[in-house]
């Protein structure tokens, strides 16, 4: 009572109120007093206010965002070498890095499982034999834009969430600010699951097969994953 709470909100989206009316984005209202410090030593480094760069909950681009993301991978195939399970869901809106994309390849190699949604531009070539058969990509085209980022390393049956405002392009980790936060919010990572799982069940979804989007075949009864998770929105509201 009577004290002073810090709320933070971080997403996948930007505050534009035409966008947001087509934009599929991810949301997220924290009052974790470490996040909270560490966004005002962000906006205070980018100011020139403030040299503090060690960040615990956040991890920033040009800084640390890619390098952040390779030890993630990294994680996955030493587990895999383990005869441990593997598992990376990402969903982006490029994917266009050659650095993560030979990790991407090394890590099927290794047999985690990768499964990629990403609705634009990919330089990652799925089921290609001897290099990424353990590789699936799919593209989610509906009456939303589709511009979340999220990603899900199974991590030894820790299964780690993490939003993200950067998409995993050269420019994104070299030449801009970007965070990757990771969630740990039981309930908001059970409903982020969810939304991966159900991206992933989606009959009307293109997939890349080698070099080709293969175009979904569609009846009366198809129903796309934008559909299904706005009535599943609409009942909790």
């Amino acid at each position: 009572a009577n004290k002073l709470v810090r709320y933070t909100h971080i997403s996948t989206g930007n505050y534009n109120e035409k966008t947001a009316l087509v934009y599929t984005d991810i949301d997220y209202l924290t009052k974790d007093e470490l996040t909270g410090q560490e966004i005002i030593n962000l906006f205070n480094y980018m100011m020139g206010y403030s040299d503090i760069f060690e960040w615990q909950r956040i991890k920033i681009s040009p800084k640390n965002l890619r390098d952040s993301i390779i030890n993630l991978i990294d994680n996955e195939i030493k587990n895999t070498k383990k005869g441990k399970k593997g598992r990376i869901i990402a969903k982006l809106n490029s994917l266009y890095d050659k650095q993560i994309s030979d990790k991407l390849y090394e890590a099927s190699l290794a047999g985690v499982k990768i499964d990629l949604i990403v609705r634009g531009l990919c330089s990652v070539v799925p089921k290609v034999k001897n290099m990424s058969e353990n590789i699936t990509v799919k593209s989610i085209i509906g009456r939303f834009l589709e511009h979340a980022r999220i990603l899900y390393f199974y991590d030894n049956g820790n299964e780690r969430m993490f939003i993200s405002t950067a998409d995993w392009m050269v420019r994104n980790f070299d030449k801009r600010i970007e965070i990757l936060y990771e969630i740990h919010n039981f309930k908001a990572k059970k409903f982020l699951k969810s939304i991966l799982n159900i991206n992933l069940s989606d009959k009307t979804a293109w997939e890349l097969v080698k070099y080709t989007y293969k175009k979904p075949h569609l009846d009366n009864t198809s129903i796309g994953s934008q559909e299904l998770l706005l009535k599943s929105i609409q009942k909790i509201l």
